[in-house]
């Protein structure tokens, strides 16, 4: 009820404001300019795709947040390494436990 998830979206852009105005480093959110559209964020919902791998979703995230094709490789292997995800590499997202899920999550926020 305090409007914390409201708020993450409305700042992502995943959710237009109502009323009132969001602003990061004096920018208006509803203008998307460069350093709003670059914030990712870890829903309290599941928000993955539970028949892609763990590999497939953070190279898939990757390419959508506009990473270099040659980059994605090592930017998933680095957040596989962060968040102890090595293991889980060829699950199946709905194998994975909810805290692994979570770390997956919290890695994709961060691509």
């Amino acid at each position: 009820g305090a409007g914390k998830t409201t708020t993450f979206r409305v700042i992502v852009g995943d959710l237009l404001s109502t009323q009132g105005t969001a602003y990061i480093d004096g920018h208006n959110v509803h203008r998307r300019i460069r350093s709003t559209r670059h914030l990712g964020y870890c829903p309290q919902e599941n928000c993955s795709m539970d028949f892609l791998t763990v590999q497939d979703s953070l190279y898939l995230l990757a390419r959508i947040r506009g990473v270099k094709i040659s980059h994605i490789k090592t930017i998933a292997e680095t957040m596989s390494s962060l968040f102890l995800l090595d293991q889980f590499l060829n699950n199946y997202i709905h194998q994975l436990s909810g805290g692994t899920k979570r770390r997956l999550h919290a890695a994709m926020a961060l691509i």
